[in-house]
């Protein structure tokens, strides 16, 4: 799967329209928050393409626990390895 230039809705769609048809390409993915909604309507063309081409569509949401709400950066990645969701840890 192949990352798609989501920010740049036509950036987006150039990369479908361009690779789209390789071989190996089996479909597309999203992997970044993005400054429009997916559902956005500057999207619509990029999903017809992938639509017509029979290619999937994925996206990957950022992992729980990744945002840094501590100073402390050790405190920060002990939450990633071991705090259960939802907890956090105090300094």
């Amino acid at each position: 799967m192949l990352y798609i230039p989501f920010n740049d809705p036509e950036a987006a769609y150039k990369t479908v329209k361009d690779f789209g048809d390789k071989k190996g390409v089996v479909g597309f993915m999203v992997t970044s928050p993005r400054y429009k909604p997916v559902h956005d309507n500057a999207y619509v063309k990029t999903y017809a393409l992938l639509e017509e081409m029979g290619k999937p569509i994925a996206f990957h949401a950022p992992t729980i626990g990744t945002t840094n709400r501590s100073r402390s950066p050790t405190a920060s990645s002990r939450c990633m390895r071991s705090a259960p969701c939802g907890s956090t840890w105090s300094t």
